[in-house]
């Protein structure tokens, strides 16, 4: 564990442990900038207990806290706290406030305005900041809880442990490094998780945008659009209802939920499903995958390898890849829903398996009409296959 040191006047001075790295570096900035303006005289240090000493023109206050609550006083924009156990901090709305405290500290911070930074060196945390200014919001290892209530713009540094993380209606980034809990808010945000975080994500009104190389990630979207890059991971993600969510696969177990109009889903490895919504949607298999349509207007691209395509209750183009076998799976209560599938060709037909699961052809229900090949089956939906010129035998139904 490494450390800081913030000289006061008339031989003050307070050592901070620190327990991450990202911390220490963010401490030993604000500390060195925190002992110049000492030094200088720009920043005046009082203490908790006695009348805070006055300060005049442009000089600013540090308090050096030692006890358990604490109240930034008018202009004092500097909290240095090196109790251990439990100790509370009432910001001032002060722009640029810096609350610095030790890692055996439990630190309670709450402001409902001004801006600025709060490096925790460690313990349980849990810190609120309000109103429209911006926020560098950095714990440390232990449990923290962070709420950013306010509407400016925020960026969170959770610590490797289980962080609980509620998002504003700003622009906001979450560096994940733990276990973490975070809603999304009305705004922009964006989460970057490293290999060994693993994250459970609710959204809210506004956008997320997720990237984790090899984090793993459940996002429940609600209204707001949903992005992520896949990782190597497990997936298990559901876009928001506004649509034009952009959710692509990594190379591990992946299951893609669409979730309105201008959805694109896309495998990236083989053994992952995507699912369309209710909108109009585009969905992109890799190889043995599994896609199921909706009931809005998709379009479906097949991979390399040999997919499944379970039919929905609406409309779906699908380019399949005529030289590899395909299932194409039909079950009660999906319906009924229209399917056009091109990529196959005369003498590619032992390639389609068709399978029905409550569901069967209707007598007469195949027909070659044009040069197609239509199968129509009993509750109501049709199946289109362009440029199949015979019917299917018993070989074809699995």
């Amino acid at each position: 564990m490494s450390s800081v040191t913030i000289t006061g006047t008339n031989s003050q001075s307070v050592v901070l442990n620190y327990d991450a790295n990202a911390n220490l570096a963010l401490a030993q900035t604000l500390a060195a900038q925190i002992n110049y303006d000492i030094a200088i005289a720009k920043t005046i240090v009082g203490s908790p207990g006695a009348p805070p000493p006055t300060l005049t023109g442009s000089q600013t206050g540090i308090l050096f806290q030692s006890t358990e609550q604490a109240v930034l006083p008018a202009k004092y924009t500097v909290d240095v706290i090196n109790v251990v156990g439990d100790a509370e901090v009432s910001g001032n709305n002060h722009a640029g406030q810096e609350i610095l405290s030790d890692a055996a500290t439990n630190l309670t911070f709450h402001t409902s305005g001004g801006s600025g930074t709060v490096a925790a060196g460690g313990g349980t945390n849990s810190l609120l900041v309000g109103g429209s200014g911006n926020w560098l919001l950095s714990t440390g290892n232990g449990p923290n809880t962070i709420t950013d209530a306010g509407s400016g713009n925020t960026t969170i540094q959770g610590g490797t442990g289980s962080n609980t993380i509620q998002l504003g209606s700003g622009t906001d980034l979450v560096y994940s490094t733990g276990q973490d809990f975070i809603t999304a808010g009305t705004g922009a945000a964006t989460i970057l998780a490293s290999a060994s975080s693993s994250d459970l994500i609710f959204g809210g009104d506004g956008s997320i945008d997720f990237v984790g190389a090899s984090a793993n990630v459940t996002i429940a979207g609600t209204t707001g659009s949903v992005t992520i890059q896949g990782t190597s991971g497990s997936e298990y993600v559901q876009g928001g209802s506004d649509g034009n969510n952009l959710l692509t696969a990594g190379t591990g177990t992946a299951s893609l939920f669409g979730g309105g109009t201008g959805d694109v889903l896309t495998a990236k490895a083989a053994n992952q499903l995507l699912y369309a919504g209710s909108g109009n949607e585009t969905l992109k298999a890799y190889g043995n995958d599994t896609v199921y349509a909706g009931s809005g207007h998709d379009k479906i691209n097949a991979g390399l390898g040999s997919d499944t395509f379970v039919g929905g209750s609406g409309y779906a183009t699908i380019t399949a890849t005529g030289t590899t076998s395909n299932l194409f799976e039909f079950v009660a209560n999906n319906g009924p829903g229209t399917l056009e599938v091109s990529g196959y060709h005369t003498a590619q037909e032992a390639n389609i398996k068709v399978h029905l699961d409550g569901v069967t052809t209707i007598a007469g229900g195949q027909n070659v009409t044009g040069g197609n090949l239509t199968l129509t089956l009993s509750d109501g939906t049709t199946v289109k296959f362009d440029n199949v010129t015979q019917t299917l035998g018993s070989s074809n139904f699995v």
